[in-house]
């Protein structure tokens, strides 16, 4: 049984927390003496308290044999028991003993005991105040209300984010959540040093063109920073509105809505369209915003093997035959760089009375002979029922959008709860990204740099023996196939002066990270040649190639 703790006595004979083993001998009248065994619970010069397997009478005389420390000899002496209480459980019992008289060298023994005993407490009492000064000194003053946040986070919801996590290891790694800042058109600076960047979306380089820049400025100086508004309560503004109406136009929708980003755009769009009862299809690579949209419906979530037309087919027959469906694909699947069979989705959901959604955000000013995505790319501008993209890529920009009838888009106004419960894209933003529309209209160049650059890396990474996949856009993977070398070939790339993203598991299925490359069309021949290079020699480092 555990031992009860006692706390010391602050009499004028002091008394100490002693564990010594103890044989009790209790006298009765006219009765055969009886041994009890225990131990000692606290010890003074006039008394101590036992912890015995017996209860001893009140009043009662007791002679005690006391085994001290290794040191000290045993002590032999007389006492009264003066009381006697069960312990929890009621297998041992506390008595408290006065004792009657100790001879001379025994009341020496025991006194020097407690001396000996009170001068290790003290000096105990000064290490252990000493220890907390010098530890006060090398924490936080807020060191105790973070341990007590920490140990209450182990026990509630929180635990998971104390616990050892595969993204602790992957944040050991030092290739994600860099601190960097842009420069120029094609490069970083990371700790003081340039590098060139094939982490920016920024497709045809409008994130940095002096027309977009000045447009956004003279939108700040005319309109301030933001309406600090929801549209639908405090009113939209005449730049939202032909913002909306040039995109709809360049897409090929009679309609578009836009929104604070891509992701809010597909978590508007299709909770607002696809309630219980409904079925939702949607390719097994699709981004994360279209899955997490299409958890949130409440209807039938399905899912067809990647790119497979015949699998798709199975999931529409096993629709009910009247029920309302809508297919959603990627157009450009972010992680591979490969374009979604279009033409063929396109054609079974005519087949099977469905709708169809494309996430184009990565194919919207790079495919197509405009720039309008992979719908004009597969001849089918105007055809899809409803398209979704994002500023955020070749616009150069911020923000999502979603192109489609203007009955379908005029509900969405209402019933989107991303667009309803959010305040207007900043007016200044909504002016710069009217300037990088302008000029994705007008300057075809771009695209021809781009994909000019696109074939050059891709040809030459593929000739050095890389694993690219079946990219067709500019998103160029590099595979590798391991978590670990993956995140080392990106430091040995940034070590080199490359900045390039180390994509792993859950971003892609495992066994299959690598290295994701962004092309665009403002890196110079010297820069992808410099890339080639440093692909080559790193590659051959790690046995890669």
């Amino acid at each position: 049984m555990k031992r009860p703790t006692l706390s010391s006595d602050r009499r004028v004979s002091p008394r100490f927390i002693a564990d010594f083993p103890v044989k009790v001998e209790v006298r009765k009248l006219h009765c055969k003496p009886s041994m009890v065994s225990g131990r000692t619970a606290n010890i003074s010069k006039q008394g101590l308290s036992l912890i015995l397997d017996a209860p001893l009478p009140l009043s009662s005389l007791v002679a005690l044999s006391l085994d001290l420390a290794p040191s000290y000899p045993s002590v032999q002496t007389k006492g009264r028991v003066i009381w006697s209480n069960p312990l929890p459980g009621g297998e041992e019992f506390l008595c408290g003993v006065q004792i009657l008289g100790l001879k001379a060298k025994h009341l020496l023994i025991v006194g020097q005991l407690i001396k000996d005993k009170d001068k290790e407490k003290f000096e105990e009492k000064v290490f252990d105040r000493r220890e907390r000064e010098r530890r006060k000194e090398m924490v936080p003053i807020d060191f105790l209300e973070r341990r007590i946040r920490e140990r209450r986070s182990k026990t509630s919801v929180f635990k998971k984010c104390v616990t050892v996590l595969r993204s602790n290891l992957l944040r050991d790694q030092e290739v994600f959540a860099r601190e960097i800042l842009p420069i120029g058109h094609s490069k970083v600076m990371l700790a003081r040093k340039e590098l060139i960047t094939f982490s920016c979306c920024s497709y045809l380089g409008l994130a940095v063109r002096p027309e977009v820049k000045e447009a956004i400025i003279e939108g700040v100086k005319k309109y301030g920073t933001h309406i600090s508004s929801s549209r639908v309560l405090g009113g939209t503004s005449t730049m939202h509105n032909l913002l909306e109406k040039e995109v709809a136009k360049f897409i090929g929708g009679e309609n578009c809505i836009t929104y604070n980003g891509g992701y809010l755009a597909n978590l508007g769009c299709i909770p607002a369209l696809v309630t219980k009862n409904d079925f939702v299809i949607i390719d097994a690579k699709s981004h994360a915003s279209v899955i997490d949209a299409c958890r949130l419906t409440g209807g039938n979530l399905l899912t067809y093997t990647h790119s497979n037309m015949g699998d798709l087919e199975e999931k529409l027959k096993k629709c009910r035959v009247r029920s309302n469906k809508l297919i959603v694909t990627d157009g450009v699947f972010s992680m591979d760089g490969d374009l979604a069979k279009l033409d063929k989705i396109f054609e079974l959901s005519q087949k099977y009375n469905a709708g169809l959604m494309v996430d184009d955000a990565h194919a919207i000013g790079v495919l197509g002979e405009n720039g309008a995505g992979t719908c004009e790319y597969f001849g089918l501008k105007g055809k899809i029922d409803l398209v979704m993209g994002t500023f955020s890529k070749a616009f150069g920009g911020f923000g999502g959008f979603v192109v489609g009838r203007k009955k379908v888009i005029d509900y969405l106004r209402y019933a989107s709860r991303t667009f309803v419960f959010s305040l207007g894209l900043p007016i200044p933003i909504v002016a710069g990204l009217l300037a990088a529309l302008d000029i994705i209209k007008k300057e075809p160049q771009l695209r021809v740099n781009l994909w000019r650059n696109v074939r050059y890396l891709k040809e030459n990474l593929q000739g050095l023996g890389y694993d690219t996949g079946n990219s067709q856009a500019a998103i160029i993977p590099v595979i590798i196939g391991d978590d670990i070398k993956t995140c080392q070939m990106a430091r040995r790339l940034e070590h080199l002066g490359i900045f390039a993203d180390a994509i792993v598991y859950p971003a892609v299925r495992k066994r299959e990270s690598r290295l994701r490359l962004i092309v665009t069309s403002v890196h110079s021949v010297d820069e992808l040649e410099k890339t080639i290079w440093v692909f080559k020699k790193t590659g051959k480092e790690l046995n890669l190639i």
